[in-house]
């Protein structure tokens, strides 16, 4: 895999918003402003082969701001929150195609869905969160989410080989979505999408071949989200370009658990740049150490994909966990685990981490702090 990064510290805010969201290879990394840096970055995809990516940027926020008051008590799941100034936004602009992402404060680095928002105030799905502890002033970004059309816009991306129509022998590239709902390990794709050409008939442009071949260029990836680009062995080689806002504040990832099954959680890393394990942001809470070297004192375990190594539904070339402080690769009790503090997570990484169960059940949260 060849992967380019340019990055700078600033850039031009009307070339993000102008829907040519994919950088063509070779085409100088746009100019910036100070408070939106951006970049891009590219990824060949091989022929033939799976290349899961995480997507290293996001959209440029629509909004920055601070709370003007504390918030009240949520009503359910839905919690409101009030914007400082007077943004004057129309009444659910936001509703179901935004996300809210705290900026400071004790919920500095977690995202939660906007369900609705009136001219200054903002609803928001908290997903089983505990709002405990915002307070005015804490900063937050209001941010689009990406969708396949954005992320991928017909006529623009340079990542999927476009289908001629909805049978098997006219299918081209695929986009698969990681199963984020299930539970337990090792689970099947959940989503399964192409790009189908103009003129190919039927519903053109992206369209879920998992649901009937239905229209899909509206639906949302979160945050966090992983992808699969599968390239068929007739199919080119292609480049995955994205070009967005880079995220200079803490990133944090909800990982589920299971009180009977070990829960694998795909994501993909919200970076551009390479970070070491030691760097990843985990804690002994969301990241169980292992009691020993042995299997059966396996814990949490991190799995890491090659996606120069080519094939279909590859494993994971490297199986990492911690012990007493410690991170090591799994190699085999016979050829020795080696340490792994200072292997290496390429910018804009599909990992999975594998929690093993727990007694509760309940979310732990992963919590990456930039290294740029």
């Amino acid at each position: 895999m060849k992967t380019r990064i340019f990055l700078s510290i600033s850039a031009s805010v009307a070339i993000l918003h102008s829907g040519a969201l994919q950088a063509p290879a070779g085409v100088a990394p746009p100019e910036e402003t100070a408070t939106n840096p951006v970049g891009f970055v590219t990824v060949t995809c091989p022929a033939g082969s799976d290349t899961r990516l995480g997507i290293p940027f996001t959209c440029p926020p629509d909004f920055r701001g601070a709370l003007a008051a504390t918030p009240g008590a949520p009503a359910g799941e839905e919690l409101t929150i009030s914007a400082n100034g007077t943004p004057g936004w129309t009444t659910d602009e936001f509703a179901g195609s935004h996300y809210v992402r705290f900026t400071s404060g004790v919920k500095s680095g977690f995202w939660y869905e906007v369900t609705g928002n009136a001219a200054s105030s903002l609803d928001i799905h908290l997903n089983g969160d505990n709002p405990t502890g915002c307070v005015e002033g804490d900063t937050f970004k209001l941010v689009k989410f990406w969708t396949l059309d954005i992320l991928f816009p017909q006529g623009q991306q340079t990542t999927f080989t476009e289908s001629i129509g909805e049978f098997p022998l006219q299918q081209r590239s695929q986009l698969l979505f990681p199963d984020t709902m299930g539970t337990g390990p090792n689970r099947a794709e959940s989503n399964i999408y192409i790009l189908k050409a103009v003129g190919s008939g039927g519903n053109e442009g992206w369209v879920e071949v998992s649901d009937g071949f239905s229209p899909a260029g509206d639906d949302k990836l979160n945050p966090d989200a992983s992808i699969i680009v599968r390239n068929r062995s007739a199919d080119p080689a292609t480049e995955f370009v994205p070009l967005g806002h880079v995220v200079t504040e803490d990133v944090v990832i909800g990982l589920s658990t299971d009180t009977v099954l070990k829960q694998d959680n795909p994501l993909g890393l919200i970076r551009p740049v390479s970070l070491a394990l030691t760097e990843l942001g985990v804690d002994d809470t969301s990241f169980v150490q292992s009691t020993s070297h042995f299997p059966l004192g396996r814990r949490d375990e991190l799995f890491v994909y090659d996606n120069t190594i080519v094939g279909f539904n590859k494993p994971a070339s490297s199986i990492y966990y911690k012990y007493l402080g410690v991170w090591y690769r799994d190699e085999g009790l016979l050829a020795g685990n080696p340490v792994a503090d200072t292997d290496v997570l390429p910018g804009g990484a599909a990992i999975q981490i594998r929690k093993a169960k727990t007694a509760d059940g309940a979310t732990r949260f992963l919590s990456n702090t930039p290294n740029y």
